[in-house]
């Protein structure tokens, strides 16, 4: 099993419409494409970014790394690409990958 975890650092004045975004368009958009099984997503409490921003992690879980690095080739590029369109330059992404052992 493969989790792919993207942590996202918002402006809390628009926390709503990211939040609402990513539960109505892109999330499902990603479970879609058929490469993962399911999605969670979290507010980060430790560490606490403070200031003007709060950070929330999306984690989707896929069955072999095979198929994660099939939606990376495939899918990833436009995904990211309506997200970046979206929102631009008022986030912050990183991407992270873990594989069960």
């Amino acid at each position: 099993m493969v989790l792919y975890v993207v942590n996202v650092s918002v402006k809390k004045e628009m926390q709503e419409e990211w939040l609402e975004w990513m539960k109505q368009v892109h999330i499902p958009n990603v479970i879609n494409t058929g490469y993962f099984n399911k999605a969670d997503i979290y507010t980060i409490i430790l560490p606490a970014k403070g200031g003007d921003e709060i950070s929330f992690s999306v984690q989707y879980q896929s069955e072999s790394y095979e198929k994660f690095m099939s939606y990376t080739v495939k899918e990833a590029k436009r995904l990211q690409k309506e997200h970046k369109e979206k929102f631009g330059d008022r986030i912050t992404v990183e991407r992270i990958v873990f594989e069960k052992i």
